[in-house]
């Protein structure tokens, strides 16, 4: 089981990072400083954000209907899991999936009504654990033809005037998941899980703003990549010397540019 088809979408409002650290220094310049300090840290050259009439849900379907559009008729037909993975969600009980899969179908996308839908709400870790999920219920069910749909869709808001302006954004991104994939081939047997509660990350009901301490949270990052490998390692037979010199490519997930290199 694996990927057969991406397609993303990007707002079309962006915000050139340079004008923004500008502007800040002009009335505070020792938050100019620290900003111009995280952008070199991040690499971070300008953000996108939502237009009025754009939210989690809308950005999703966007990025679905460009994928099912190409997708032709026979997939779309045995399309069998449609899963979101998020962190600003837009209703507490309905799942983003949910108003995705009716606006695809009042676009006249033929999306049929036999599928499992469902949210997956997770900072950072949403859509993977949705790309999980769907991956070992397509492998489970073991039916060659079936498909699965999973979106990643987030709009990012932060405190102005923070350092941690700079890494606000939106978007969202679509996958489709086959068994026999053309792109990508995951193995779901195999993954390697950490968890720990921890309040390094976090945004209360009813703010719109995102919280973080961050260095504690690079912390909590690093502590729990280092222990989600040495779960891959004990349950594929490796050891992490073995797993490591094995792999041709090993790619992260990182908040920002150049957290692996420091």
């Amino acid at each position: 089981v694996g990927l057969s088809d991406i397609h993303f979408h990007i707002p079309e409002s962006r915000l050139d990072l340079a004008l923004l650290v500008k502007d800040r220094s002009q009335s505070e310049p020792r938050l100019g400083r620290h900003l111009e300090r995280a952008l070199r840290t991040t690499g971070q050259k300008d953000i996108r954000f939502p237009c009025v009439w754009e939210d989690t849900a809308t950005m999703a379907a966007q990025a679905a209907h460009g994928l099912l559009s190409r997708a032709g008729t026979g997939r779309l037909a045995n399309l069998r899991h449609l899963a979101v993975g998020t962190e600003t969600t837009v209703d507490q009980s309905k799942p983003v999936s949910a108003y995705v899969q009716g606006m695809l179908q009042r676009s006249g996308v033929e999306v049929p009504e036999r599928v499992s839908s469902f949210q997956v709400q997770h900072a950072c870790a949403g859509a993977t654990m949705s790309l999980l999920s769907v991956g070992s219920m397509l492998a489970a069910g073991g039916r060659g033809g079936e498909a699965g749909l999973v979106i990643a869709s987030d709009i990012a808001r932060y405190q102005t005037r923070t350092t941690a302006e700079v890494t606000q954004g939106a978007g969202a991104l679509a996958l489709l998941l086959e068994l026999s994939p053309r792109l990508l081939e995951l193995d779901v047997v195999n993954v390697g899980y950490c968890s720990r509660d921890v309040d390094d990350f976090f945004r209360p009901v009813g703010s719109h703003l995102a919280q973080v301490r961050g260095r504690y949270s690079m912390d909590c990052y690093l502590e729990s990549l280092e222990g989600a490998f040495l779960d891959h390692c004990r349950r594929a037979g490796l050891s992490p010397q073995q797993a490591l010199t094995d792999s041709e490519l090993i790619m992260l997930h990182t908040p920002f540019r150049n957290m692996p290199e420091s």
